[in-house]
């Protein structure tokens, strides 16, 4: 399975695009700074926006529906969005360092929609997550060990 946009080391403007029905990622971005802007995201079976490797991603009018794993940042990432919504999402977002080679990671979500999910969030230890103008509390110690299929999202081939 592939992800449908992966932008590996790139800088860029995504804007007015729709991405549904994906078996595996939607938006996948590492070490990239990127501005996503006017994006709806439907029915995909594993990550819908995902900030990695020290990518700064930006963006505004996002809207992910029926989705496993909504927003992703990781490895000392920050994803900043304005006026996201995420319904029907099983984990709206997810925070945490995969690699040890770099550090904690950020995300900040303002004027955030989430009427159905699952979940609330996963945040590991050491992220700063701050949504709607309020700090998020860690809520897991080791988040790596419960993804890629082991618990949480899909298996990684």
């Amino acid at each position: 399975m592939a992800d449908t946009f992966n932008g590996d080391f790139c800088k860029g403007i995504v804007k007015k695009c729709s991405f549904e029905t994906i078996r595996n990622d939607a938006l996948d971005f590492s070490g990239s700074e990127i501005e996503l802007t006017e994006i709806d995201i439907k029915n995909v079976k594993d990550k819908g926006v995902i900030a990695g490797e020290n990518s700064i991603i930006k963006g505004s009018d996002i809207t992910i529906n029926q989705c496993e794993l909504g927003l992703v940042s990781k490895d000392q990432s920050i994803l900043t969005l304005e006026d996201a919504k995420l319904n029907y999402v099983t984990f709206p977002y997810l925070v945490f360092q995969k690699k040890g080679e770099f550090g904690s990671a950020k995300l900040v979500l303002n004027n955030f929609a989430l009427p159905n999910y699952k979940e609330k969030y996963l945040v590991e230890e050491g992220s700063d997550v701050t949504v709607n103008g309020k700090v998020v509390k860690p809520n897991y110690m080791d988040l790596k060990s419960g993804l890629y299929g082991n618990v949480y999202g899909e298996i990684s081939k």
